[in-house]
């Protein structure tokens, strides 16, 4: 099985406001539209690291079936941490996590399906969306390599790790432009909402 693990910890600082519970589309907001596409491309077990907007993420989560897990180290802005979080909370029968930041609201279902399909066709690999050459979210980060994140230390990032297994990770080709669309000044929610 694998289960999503979407970030959700972080302070807001460049928006100036709680970007993860602006409305988006559908009724939803930013972080419930991450969440409805794990849902709709097939990813049933979903956590979310909450930290700095907990009350309002959850509040806006309600009636979502999630799970949250709370980092209270959100103050020292390392997405690693609860990337790491994230990971010591996964369910056993998890075998791989699918990690997406709250702040990606444009990604699209059938993103998240091809993603985990990719990641089916090969339990033991990573597996990332690509669209116009340039790698995205979500990456799919099988259990065989979730002690070497876990051992990641300050100064060290997931992006390094990902560097280190490059060679590794498999790439699935997406017609999704919303993997690079991440929220996070007023002028890229404008942008990214008129945009899609």
């Amino acid at each position: 099985m694998i289960a999503g693990l979407v970030l959700a910890a972080g302070q807001s600082k460049r928006m100036g406001a709680p970007k993860l519970t602006m409305p988006w589309a559908e009724g939803r907001t930013v972080v419930g539209c991450v969440v409805a596409a794990l849902r709709g491309g097939g990813v049933g077990r979903i956590l979310v690291v909450v930290g700095a907007e907990r009350a309002a993420v959850e509040a806006a989560l309600a009636g979502e079936a999630v799970e949250t897990v709370v980092n209270e180290r959100f103050a020292e802005g390392e997405m690693l941490l609860s990337i790491q979080v994230g990971l010591r909370a996964m369910p056993v029968q998890a075998q791989a996590a699918m990690i997406v930041p709250g702040d990606l609201p444009a990604i699209q279902p059938e993103t998240v399906a091809a993603v985990a399909d990719a990641w089916r066709a090969d339990p033991t690999r990573l597996c990332a969306p690509v669209h116009g050459g340039r790698r995205g979210h979500p990456v799919v980060i099988p259990r065989r390599l979730w002690t070497e994140v876990l051992a990641l230390r300050e100064g060290e990032s997931m992006r390094s790790f990902l560097r280190r297994y490059e060679a590794e990770i498999v790439r699935v080709d997406v017609p999704d432009p919303g993997i690079h669309k991440d929220i996070d000044t007023p002028e890229d929610y404008r942008r990214v909402r008129r945009d899609g």
